[in-house]
């Protein structure tokens, strides 16, 4: 485990290069260039918000515009389903650098990692200013955001590293990667929050580690509600353990990739 983590840091400038490129290569080659970055969150709430604001039945507690609601749980969403997709082609795509070219393999994780990263700075940075201009500006609250985060990239990379581990072996993971992200969408918590549903119902939301992620980050942008210190911690300690059982299986299965072409 200490030569993976080793291997990262003296691999950073390869990280830091590849991502500036895949990301000059997505968008700044583009007729529209960087604003894809900004439109796509955009229209994306703007089009889910309209649709659900006109049919669920219970609206967001305080009176929130439901185009925060949204947002609020869409910029993570967005990153962990975005994230999850492409982990779960990541090795197989790129199995004939990895059979010619001798570096750690994990690289490509961080890569894509680093990528997601920046798309989230802007959305989080749109979020954020429409907020002040709805008149909900930063809080006290705001100080439990780091911490929310941390949890929620380091849930998400365990799952990547076990994606991408996967997607090494197993042809269909990214179909079936597809499909659970648009059911798991209906109860990660962009759409509604535990206030919104029966009790019962909510009771079984919260064991859902993406839902109380973007439930409490979603209280702390809007509501300047802190989360609840002791789930806080339950799932800051599971989402490390998670993540290093993640990397456990990608380094257990890193030396059979090549054999797979």
């Amino acid at each position: 485990m200490r030569k993976f983590f080793s291997d990262i840091w003296k691999s950073r400038f390869l990280i830091t290069t590849w991502a500036r490129y895949n990301i000059e290569a997505n968008y700044l080659d583009s007729k529209l260039g960087a604003l894809w970055i900004i439109l796509q969150p955009i229209v994306e709430t703007l089009i889910y918000a309209t649709i659900f604001s006109l049919i669920l039945v219970r609206k967001p507690r305080g009176d929130a515009p439901f185009v925060l609601f949204f947002l609020a749980g869409m910029v993570l969403w967005q990153f962990f389903s975005s994230a999850l997709m492409r982990s779960s082609t990541l090795i197989s795509s790129k199995i004939n650098i990895i059979s010619q070219i001798k570096f750690p393999n994990q690289t490509l994780i961080f890569v894509d990692l680093l990528e997601k990263f920046v798309d989230f700075l802007v959305g989080f940075s749109i979020l954020i200013m429409l907020n002040m201009f709805f008149g909900y500006f930063p809080t006290a609250a705001y100080v439990y955001v780091p911490v929310l985060l941390f949890v929620f990239f380091t849930f998400t990379a365990g799952a990547m590293f076990i994606l991408a581990t996967l997607g090494a072996f197993i042809q269909d993971i990214s179909q079936i990667t597809g499909l659970a992200l648009r059911f798991f969408l209906y109860f990660s918590g962009v759409l509604i929050s535990s206030d919104m549903v029966p009790q019962e119902f909510a009771s079984f939301l919260n064991l859902n580690p993406l839902f109380f992620m973007i439930e409490s980050f979603r209280n702390v942008i809007l509501y300047s509600s802190p989360p609840d210190p002791l789930l806080l911690l339950f799932w800051l300690i599971f989402s490390i353990l998670f993540f290093f059982a993640g990397v456990s299986f990608f380094v257990k299965n890193d030396g059979l990739f090549a054999d797979y072409q």
